[in-house]
């Protein structure tokens, strides 16, 4: 019987080969041939309340201070799950801080998220099964009821809004869900066509609330 070492990296290399190259172009390319070391880091963006975004809309990258490190790339297990593997270099032997720049494309913005880690050579942060969490958006486009997630409460939330009813939860940076600028209506229409499968667009969209202040 194989044991855990062997089967992690098995699933390592399956998940690598099945892996798409995300565009690079944002970040500045990295020569593998320039450094001594280097780590691996399994990473997935989510909101604050933990939901996964679609992971093919972002570009990421790992900088030490103003230096690119390593940029990502897409990966998508058998069952659908999308991850970013990064492997990331360095000339020291270890204690490198190493932080995050994630790059929005259907927005055209950067940010930059809390997370760091400390780089130390031949080591894994992260797994396939278990990335390392980047928190790139605090409010998740249609949970306008702050649950966490979206449903029909949300839908009710906005039109109990629309009629001038309070409630102490409404989020109201989620509520715009047709994106055209104002609170109305066509909101929980399109929360209700999300749910019923007519849209897809709620699950591939969110507002992004993270650090935009660089690190020094």
């Amino acid at each position: 019987m194989m044991n855990a070492k062997r089967i992690l990296i098995m699933v390592c290399l399956l998940l690598s080969a099945a892996g798409t190259l995300l565009a690079q172009g944002h970040w500045p390319a990295v020569n593998p041939h320039d450094y001594q070391y280097d780590m691996t880091a399994y990473v997935q963006l989510t909101t604050a309340s933990g939901n996964v975004l679609d992971q093919s809309d972002y570009e990421v990258a790992a900088f030490c201070s103003r230096e690119c490190r390593g940029t990502g790339k897409l990966l998508t297990a058998a069952d659908g799950t999308q991850l970013i593997s990064l492997r990331i270099r360095s000339n020291e032997a270890s204690g490198e801080t190493i932080y995050f720049r994630v790059y929005q494309l259907s927005t055209g913005k950067e940010l930059y998220p809390s997370t760091a880690i400390s780089f130390e050579p031949q080591t894994v942060v992260g797994t396939p099964s278990e990335p390392l969490s980047l928190i790139v958006a605090s409010v998740l486009l249609g949970d306008v009821n702050g649950n966490g997630g979206v449903d029909i409460g949300d839908a009710v939330s906005i039109v109990n809004y629309l009629v001038g009813k309070e409630s102490t939860n409404f989020v109201e940076k989620a509520a715009d869900t047709n994106k055209n600028g104002q609170i109305d209506i066509g909101d929980a229409v399109t929360i209700v066509n999300f749910l019923v499968g007519k849209t897809e667009s709620l699950s591939r969209q969110a507002y992004m609330e993270g650090s935009e202040e660089e690190p020094q």
